[in-house]
């Protein structure tokens, strides 16, 4: 009777055992499904680089007066504007106190690049220069700075 051995040579000629292949099979089907799945995860969130727009100019003018206070209505315009992105006034250093900040989020696009904000202060004629305006871009904080024109 010709009796085979399990492991065909492997001790004495450097062949590799049945055992250690049919193991090595057996962990490379989880790294193998793990390279097939992580693509149509990456998909489900648009990357980085397709939310993104770069800051232009800001315009501040002074709008009507309501009650005790003034309007003053900001334009955030942004250049280069690839995908979706939000826009959010969180503060301004002067000529407070502002009402309604932050101001709700405003959305950008390729074909909508600017940003409209209409916030209330307390009235006063006089101009303001040099107004610190800090807004977030994607969740990311900015400052620029503006001058509110009568």
């Amino acid at each position: 009777m010709d009796e085979r051995p399990s492991r065909v040579g492997a001790a004495d000629n450097g062949l590799v055992s049945r055992r250690t292949v049919n193991l090595g099979a057996a962990w490379s089907v989880p790294v193998v499904l793990a390279a097939v799945a992580a693509p149509a995860a990456q998909g489900s969130q648009p990357p980085v680089d397709q939310r993104s727009a770069s800051f232009g100019t800001i315009t501040a003018q002074k709008g009507i007066k309501v009650g005790g206070n003034r309007q003053v209505i900001f334009t955030l315009l942004f250049t280069n504007v690839v995908g979706s992105n939000t826009v959010q006034i969180t503060d301004i250093d002067t000529g407070g106190p502002w009402q309604t900040l932050p101001t709700p989020d405003v959305t950008v696009t390729p074909t909508s690049t600017s940003a409209t904000f209409t916030l209330l202060r307390p009235d006063n004629n006089a101009a303001l220069l040099g107004v610190k305006v800090t807004y977030l871009l994607n969740g990311q904080s900015f400052t620029t700075t503006v001058d509110i024109k009568n």
